[in-house]
């Protein structure tokens, strides 16, 4: 009976452990997507940025300047993320490599009949 009550403790520290949360550092590698301009888009580069990427089993979150984003993912052979606000994170742990995608304003326009910018960018990252 102890042996059993052992090997339950075991199982649940081991699936307490493997839920834990990650925080991973990530640097933009490039970054270019397309913006609205004068009714149409234009194709564009952007400045690559510093993501902090937080993972807490399928919850996570994303954070570069002024994004700040809850996520929910699914975490298959490479872990998918996605905001309610159209944007994507597709990342491999074990290179840590993956990308970032922002397309919300393929949707919609601003109330001043603009987009919002869409972009794409690869990321590298490395787990605290």
């Amino acid at each position: 009976m102890k042996k059993t009550l052992l090997l339950a403790a075991a199982l649940v520290c081991s699936g307490a452990v493997a839920q834990q949360k990650e925080i991973w550092a990530c640097q933009g590698v490039d970054s270019n997507g397309f913006r609205w301009e004068n009714g149409k888009w234009e194709r564009t580069f952007y400045a690559p940025d510093n993501w902090l990427l937080s993972l807490d089993g399928v919850d996570g979150n994303i954070k570069a300047g002024e994004i700040d984003r809850s996520l929910s993912c699914t975490d298959l052979i490479i872990l998918t993320c996605i905001s309610n606000l159209g944007l994507y994170v597709t990342f491999d742990r074990t290179s840590g490599a993956g990308s970032v995608a922002v397309t919300l304003g393929s949707v919609f326009l601003n109330s001043d009949g603009a987009r919002d910018s869409i972009y794409i960018e690869p990321i590298q990252c490395t787990k605290f």
